[in-house]
């Protein structure tokens, strides 16, 4: 009968090794501080400021309700700066009471903020609320890490010539504030 094999592992001796090029040791490092740069922190603002611009409405099939499109111009908004609006607002449908919901963006050329909108309660064939409540829901850039959440107004100024039943576009005022303004809708 065969004696078994006993294995014994054994570790080699390594010579020193010489690095060619520094840049190699100062890679990680650097990696290392752009990580700890960039990682988000929280930080809660409070929005408040107006922003100015056009608006499109558009009621393709009355049971879905009616989509409303933003389009706004600079904007001074504390505590970001000049900045442009863009985003969409839907009115609930006929077919049951519900909420109007929205999506607003904030951005200039170096970050952004994504503001999530909701109405207060309605009734089947309710018309845009005027007030809303609003939550950041994304932030980047050198807005990155910004939380918060608020009031916005908003005021529509139609264009005559439209017909106001089916589609209309004009001017709209938003401001947004960290207190409720008259008529909002609690949270």
């Amino acid at each position: 009968m065969r004696k078994p094999r006993q294995f014994r592992p054994q570790a080699d001796t390594l010579e020193p090794i010489r690095l060619l090029s520094g840049g190699l040791i100062a890679a990680p490092a650097q990696v290392a501080g752009v990580a700890l740069h960039t990682a988000a922190v929280s930080r809660h603002v409070d929005v408040t400021g107006k922003v100015q611009g056009s608006y499109r409405s558009v009621t393709a099939n009355p049971n879905a309700g009616t989509t409303y499109t933003f389009q706004g111009l600079p904007g001074q908004v504390k505590p970001f700066g000049s900045v442009t609006l863009t985003g969409n607002i839907q009115t609930p449908g006929r077919a049951s009471n519900d909420q109007t919901h929205g999506t607003l963006r904030l951005a200039d050329p170096n970050g952004s903020v994504t503001l999530s909108l909701t109405g207060p309660p309605q009734k089947r064939f309710s018309q845009l609320p005027r007030v809303f409540t609003y939550k950041i829901t994304k932030s980047s850039g050198q807005f990155g890490g910004d939380v918060g959440s608020g009031y916005m107004a908003l005021t529509l100024s139609p264009n005559p010539t439209m017909n106001p039943t089916l589609n209309q576009s004009g001017r709209f005022t938003i401001t947004f504030t960290k207190t409720p303004p008259p008529g909002a809708p609690l949270r």
